[in-house]
């Protein structure tokens, strides 16, 4: 039997992750996205498949790579970045 690897607890039934590749339970386990529970807290709010990065720094929302923009240390992301004319 193994664990979780997000909750620990024993199981015979895990699942694999297809953006990690952690073996997960079926209650760390989106079936309907094919990812863990972790992962899909840090995808991206913007286009919802990519892993964030951090936060745009106008709306707060998590930001992947392709979806901001940077302006110094700071993110942006690209909805923002339009609305102020920033690109």
């Amino acid at each position: 039997m193994s664990k979780c690897e997000i909750c620990g607890k024993p199981t015979d039934n895990l699942f694999k992750c297809n953006i990690c590749g952690r073996l997960v339970c079926s209650e760390d386990y989106n079936f309907s996205k094919g990812i863990c529970a972790a992962c899909e807290e840090s995808l991206c709010q913007i286009c919802g498949k990519n892993l964030s990065i951090g936060y745009c720094k106008i709306c707060g929302r998590l930001v992947c790579e392709e979806c901001s923009i940077r302006r110094g240390p700071e993110l942006i992301c690209k909805e923002c970045a339009k609305k102020m004319n920033i690109i």
